[in-house]
């Protein structure tokens, strides 16, 4: 059995259990940030949250993380121990990017303009996304790709920040890649992630980043494995900046270093997409079929020993 998310995983392991089959559960997401954003005002589902994956996740036989961040809070947060965590991060398809990044976009977009895409909730931080604009009188429109339930409540953020004009809030579109093809800047204010599947695709698609240093996967992505969470900083890692969550100020500042040089975009944005072939989907279908082939390979000793 191999599965995805926390509900799934907690009844996969189970089952496997009960059935002797081999089970592998795959964290999609930083469980510690994730759930203390998810359930902020349910303390109670909160700690049956965690207690359910501290009880049962280390029965599993291997826990797949999808970016070394989510693999250390698993061991922190569900106990599972590190012999039995492997990281393999999401797989970015790079031919089927760049023909969708080609393609005609389904919006009329404006010459200039920056992008950020993500469902429309607080854990994706527009709330200092919008702020940070309010702030950048001379920033481009910022398109904002997604649908989600908390539209309505950003949409009159942005119009009593005075800047709803500067603001598309898109919705949901078949082919963001075409899109964020042609953006200026890819920004993210996320308070969580797991692995930055929008992140990782801006950059295959050569549109320069300035993204939060969130719980986890960004700071990965952009080779800065020790920044502290905490450090109240903008970081340039050549490959894009780095700033911290909930900051609308410095994020500000990262976007207007962006705008400032075009010469470094460019630069930045090249650096970027070579970097991010490392997560190829050959690759990750490769480390996919080791891990399950080692499973195997483990259940059928250990059940050859006990006959």
């Amino acid at each position: 059995i191999v599965s995805f998310l926390i509900r799934a995983n907690l009844v996969s392991t189970v089952v496997g259990k009960i059935t002797s089959t081999p089970c592998v559960i795959s964290e999609r997401m930083h469980a510690s940030s994730h759930l203390s954003e998810k359930y902020i005002d349910r303390p109670l589902s909160r700690f049956l949250a965690r207690a359910a994956m501290k009880w049962i996740y280390p029965h599993a036989d291997l826990c797949v993380a999808v970016s070394q961040g989510v693999a250390e809070d698993a061991i922190m947060t569900s106990g599972v121990v590190a012999q039995r965590i492997v990281t393999i991060g999401n797989p970015v398809n790079f031919d089927k990017l760049v023909c969708y990044g080609a393609s005609p976009p389904q919006l009329e977009l404006p010459q200039r303009f920056h992008v950020a895409v993500g469902r429309l909730v607080n854990a994706k931080g527009y709330e200092t996304l919008l702020d940070a604009y309010a702030m950048l009188d001379d920033a481009p429109p910022l398109v904002i790709l997604g649908d989600g339930p908390e539209r309505d409540r950003f949409i009159q953020r942005a119009k009593s920040l005075q800047i709803g004009h500067r603001v598309n809030f898109a919705g949901y579109v078949a082919n963001p890649a075409a899109i964020v093809a042609r953006a200026e800047l890819f920004v993210s204010a996320s308070l969580n992630e797991g692995f930055p599947n929008a992140m990782a695709e801006a950059m295959a698609l050569a549109t320069p980043v300035v993204v939060t240093n969130c719980p986890s996967g960004p700071a990965e992505l952009l080779q800065k494995e020790t920044v502290d969470l905490d450090d109240a900083r903008i970081y340039d890692t050549g490959l894009g900046l780095l700033v911290p969550t909930r900051n609308s100020r410095l994020l500000s500042d990262a976007i207007r270093q962006m705008m400032a040089s075009p010469e470094r975009r460019i630069e930045a944005a090249n650096k970027a997409q070579e970097s991010i072939r490392v997560y190829s989907s050959r690759n990750s279908v490769d480390e996919y079929w080791r891990m399950i082939d080692e499973v195997s390979r483990a259940s059928s000793l250990a059940g050859s020993y006990l006959e």
